[in-house]
């Protein structure tokens, strides 16, 4: 997907450590033990891909890791509620290592609105020429995306001004690793022809069904 990777402003995006990540009340779910929602029909698709810091030392010294909660991608022409002043789109789970799927979204136009950081809504720029448009039964990669912060001083934030923000795509993880994954975690949920038939395409091996005691019930 072009286009992710270019600036779009928003209010001061909230950076964390990986040792405050508590105290925020949104599910974020453990990468290897959650599981797919079962597929509602032939024609449900899904929606994945990563957004995360940088992992290199250079632009990220302190190590510190990006507050995902949410990402918010919308059905070309459907109204959506918002929640507060935060506007939702389909129904996305967030892992704790900032995978995200947006399973069970019928086939049809869907744009990137944007995603939400710790309580900050980052706005991605809109045009129809960046609609993504989803086929039946499709699973469609979004990419991994590193968070690349804009200029921001002391004084811009306390006063609420918008910063600005780019994506930078990254090859980490690629869609086969995250289809790999993807293959555990559906175990038992019907996605798991369509996943790994895509993981053939690229020329992989789907990984080995998860143990029945990693198997559980989903909680999302």
């Amino acid at each position: 997907m072009s286009g992710f990777d270019r600036k779009a402003t928003r209010p001061a995006v909230l950076l964390i450590s990986v040792l405050a990540v508590a105290g925020c009340g949104t599910v974020r779910y453990p990468v290897e033990s959650w599981k797919v929602p079962v597929r509602k029909n032939p024609e449900s698709a899904m929606i994945f891909g990563r957004i995360e810091m940088p992992s290199n030392k250079k632009e990220n010294p302190d190590g510190k890791v990006l507050l995902l909660n949410d990402v918010n991608f919308q059905f070309w022409g459907k109204v959506y509620i918002y929640a507060g002043h935060v506007p939702r789109g389909e129904k996305s789970y967030v892992m704790t290592n900032k995978y995200f799927v947006i399973p069970n979204i019928k086939p049809g136009k869907y744009y990137f609105a944007g995603f939400q950081t710790g309580n900050v809504y980052n706005s991605l720029p809109y045009s129809k020429e960046k609609l993504i448009e989803i086929k039946p039964g499709q699973l469609m990669f979004i990419g991994s995306h590193d968070y690349l912060d804009g200029t921001l001083n002391g004084l811009r934030m306390a006063f609420g001004i918008p910063g600005s923000y780019s994506l930078r795509p990254n090859k980490s993880p690629s869609e086969l690793e995250m289809l790999q994954w993807l293959s555990r975690a559906g175990d038992g949920s019907g996605w798991e022809n369509a996943i790994n038939k895509r993981i053939r395409e690229l020329g992989g091996k789907p990984s080995p069904k998860a143990s029945p005691a990693a198997a559980g019930k989903n909680t999302g």
